[in-house]
């Protein structure tokens, strides 16, 4: 089968793009043929997408990228009508309204924030219009069923390299001084995962414990200063490392030596009607892969990639008792934190995997 898999960036910008990525290479393991289409890049080297062929559409003039990007999708439309495909996915569900202009058998995926609020026409056309509308979490399935009861929805999880992120050759049970980790981006507008919530809270959780804590934190963004200042301010600046961007290695390393991942995520609409959450949280699967147990919010994704007292622990976000109580609950009984850590490898070897991702896809395109 020919597919044009239709993304808006190629490049490996984030989760939604190594998403893209794995599915257009699950897919060319099932044997098809697969092109991908990116809307808003110039021509450029594409590093990790193998053999697998990359068109652009946008200009390399600056000028003429102006002009492009108020009629990219009217340019999608015209290159999806003129390419014969079997079937297009259309990775990014704004991109949608183009493969419905051009007639074309299409399928669209949405995560999470660009569909939980409020719909343009074009999305909604472009949604009604698919023949399947796939999804990563129940949680962003159940806010399309609200608005499109009919819609042909299917879930399919993001999936996790398990031979990349994988435990120590010897996994122990944590022991003092115990080591939290978070991972994300530290931007305002990513305040949802809450880092400084558990930043306000280790005094509480170190002196309910009794042990030495320590809280490694990975990524950078513009709230770091904040953070630091916050860090500070409670008084724990020594007990808070902040590693900044980490290469692959050193993020791997950070997973295997921890003890406990930690991101209280929340899910929130804010006053500008925009929304703010997790749409799945493939960090938490990243940890368990490691053999590390979890903490997440109870809302959003975060339930799908959480098995709740299996894997790790969901809990109220807006509740600081309710991080202070699970994160001791854990590390307080290392024999279960271990098992949380060796249920979480199991479950993603299982159900996470690139090969449980490749059976997913094989049941669809086999529907």
């Amino acid at each position: 089968m020919r597919i044009h898999v239709v993304t808006l960036n190629a490049a490996l910008l984030g989760g939604l793009e190594t998403y893209t990525r794995d599915v257009a290479f699950a897919l060319q393991r099932l044997g098809h043929e697969i092109t991908v289409i990116s809307v808003h890049e110039c021509p450029q080297v594409f590093a990790g997408w193998g053999d697998i062929p990359i068109v652009t559409l946008a200009p390399s003039n600056p000028l003429l990228f102006r002009l492009y990007f108020r009629l990219r999708y009217l340019v999608l439309a015209r290159y999806l009508r003129r390419q014969p495909s079997d079937l297009v996915l259309v990775m990014h569900p704004y991109a949608a309204q183009a493969a419905r202009r051009a007639g074309v058998r299409y399928w669209v995926w949405t995560y999470g924030l660009e569909i939980w609020g409020e719909w343009s026409p074009e999305v909604r056309a472009g949604l009604a219009g698919a023949e399947r509308v796939g999804t990563i979490s129940r949680f962003t399935a159940d806010s399309i069923r609200s608005r499109l009861p009919d819609a042909p929805l299917s879930i399919v999880h993001p999936a996790v390299d398990s031979a990349r992120f994988k435990p120590l050759a010897e996994t122990k049970p944590p022991e003092p001084p115990f080591h939290l980790l978070s991972v994300g981006r530290l931007a305002a507008e990513a305040r949802h995962k809450q880092f400084h919530v558990v930043i306000r809270n280790l005094v509480a959780i170190r002196e309910r414990l009794g042990q030495e804590l320590v809280y490694w934190i990975a990524g950078d963004g513009n709230d770091r200063p904040w953070l630091k200042a916050l860090a500070r301010e409670c008084g724990v600046e020594q007990m808070v490392h902040f590693w900044g961007r980490v290469s692959d290695p050193d993020l791997l390393s950070l997973y295997q030596q921890c003890d406990l991942f930690v991101m209280p995520s929340r899910v929130e609409q804010q006053p500008d009607g925009a929304w703010r959450g997790e749409g799945f949280g493939i960090v938490y699967l990243e940890a368990n892969a490691c053999g590390k147990p979890v903490i997440g919010g109870n809302a959003g994704g975060a339930t799908d990639a959480i098995e709740d007292g299996v894997t790790g622990l969901t809990i109220d976000p807006q509740s600081d008792q309710a991080l202070v109580d699970a994160i001791c609950a854990i590390l307080s009984d290392p024999e279960r934190a271990y098992a949380m850590g060796q249920a979480g490898r199991a479950r993603v070897e299982r159900d996470f995997s690139h090969a449980a991702l490749e059976m997913r896809l094989k049941e669809l395109i086999g529907e």
